[in-house]
């Protein structure tokens, strides 16, 4: 969770600013240390019950969306849609924009960034160049040359592309 979030969440729930020794208003740092303990945690938790691999930390991710929330901002505020236009990027409470249009192309490029995570095949499928690698050549003779078989020369196209993207 990044300090703007624990800051935001603490201040909701009864915490108040405090005067640092830089001068500046801000938490005092237990209570940073303090919501990354309960998250790290929290993490800990889930993973005991469902396990390592079924709970991912999620910061990277969380860290990449923040990113593109920020890229996207800019992007509508370099165009020219908050200056010209009158595009709003306030949000409300649960953190949408209030402008619907805003809103619109937010959830359009998050669904951009979310194609852009997933794969670009279906389970069962592979890419493959157009046309055909040297090593997919080699397997190709190689199979033939052993089996004689289109089968086993086609397995050994797919096994060599899948050997080019480890």
């Amino acid at each position: 969770m990044d300090i703007k979030k624990i800051q935001e969440l603490a201040l909701a729930n009864g915490f108040s600013l405090k005067e640092q020794a830089s001068g500046n208003m801000d938490l005092h740092s237990y209570v940073y240390e303090f919501a990354q303990a309960i998250e790290n945690e929290v993490l800990a938790q889930a993973r005991s019950v469902f396990g390592q691999d079924a709970v991912m930390d999620i910061r990277e991710d969380i860290n990449a969306l923040e990113n593109l929330r920020n890229a996207f901002e800019q992007q509508l505020i370099k165009d020219g849609f908050v200056e010209h236009s009158g595009y709003s990027l306030e949000k409300d409470h649960i953190d949408s924009y209030n402008d619907e249009r805003v809103e619109c192309a937010w959830f359009a490029c998050l669904q951009g960034y979310r194609l852009g995570k997933t794969s670009a095949t279906s389970e069962g499928f592979v890419l493959v160049p157009r046309e055909a690698q040297k090593i997919q050549v080699n397997a190709m003779w190689k199979a033939y040359n052993e089996e004689a078989s289109m089968f086993h020369v086609y397995k050994a196209i797919i096994e060599a592309q899948e050997q080019g993207h480890d």
